[in-house]
């Protein structure tokens, strides 16, 4: 968690310089905004871990899948649209907004986000990614 938040801190310090020498560094706050972006990620991956340790605060329930994924995928659109990658979802016949899966709603998420994150990161840019339900 430092890492990410010390490079923020470095990147907000260079830039203020810059500003002083009227210096304009061109894409500087897309790269200042996939910098928090990724502590952001960071931060629910471990608050995620430490619910999943703390066993008691697993919550299963009938969660609507189509909409969880649908959701997940649409966040992560900017991220593979800044790679070039097609990034989509295929239903299945049998798959609509009523149907239901037994799990904790938020542990679902996080797999997919994290999923998903991974095939946007090493992934080949250009490439597709597609979620099969």
């Amino acid at each position: 968690m430092r890492t990410p938040l010390a490079v923020l801190k470095t990147q907000i310090a260079w830039r203020r310089e810059q500003q002083k020498n009227n210096v304009i560094e061109p894409g500087f706050l897309t790269k200042l905004e996939a910098q928090v972006d990724s502590a952001t990620r960071h931060t629910q991956q471990m608050l995620q871990l430490a619910r999943v340790e703390h066993h008691n605060a697993i919550q299963v329930e009938a969660v609507p899948v189509l909409g969880v994924v649908q959701a997940v995928v649409l966040s992560l659109q900017p991220f593979s649209q800044r790679r070039h990658m097609d990034m989509g979802l295929a239903q299945g016949a049998g798959i609509d907004a009523a149907t239901r899966v037994w799990t904790d709603a938020g542990l679902l998420q996080q797999v997919l986000e994290n999923l998903l994150d991974n095939a946007i990161k090493y992934g080949r840019t250009e490439g597709v990614i597609t979620v099969h339900l």
